[in-house]
């Protein structure tokens, strides 16, 4: 379900921030075969000082899919793939991470 969020960091490696979002999350399972979850988070990074070298205050939306199916038994295929783009207030700085992950294992019981 939904569900918001708010951060704040100490200045460390990254400069000190606030950061305020919105998540969202949907579930299926069919059974103990088949499962996915798809989550959504939409927010804003604030940078609070210092110099925007690297980073600059952002809107992200971050996409995440998990799935895991069993097709016989003791055979899984997962899956995991997550989308962020983040749109900086300088341009410059905008990336989009993209990761995909996959697994097929057979498990001897």
């Amino acid at each position: 379900g939904p569900r918001g969020e708010f951060r704040r960091t100490e200045a460390g490696i990254d400069r000190a921030y606030d950061q305020w979002g919105l998540k969202g999350s949907v579930q299926f399972t069919a059974g103990t075969r088949f499962w996915i979850q798809f989550t959504d988070e939409i927010g804003t990074r604030e940078h609070l000082s210092g110099d925007d070298t690297l980073f600059s205050d952002y809107v992200f939306n971050w996409s995440t899919l998990y799935l895991s199916y069993e097709p016989v038994p003791r055979l899984t295929f997962d899956l995991f793939f997550s989308l962020n783009p983040e749109n900086h207030a300088d341009d410059d700085n905008n990336t989009t991470t993209i990761l995909v992950s996959t697994s097929l294992t057979y498990g001897l019981r």
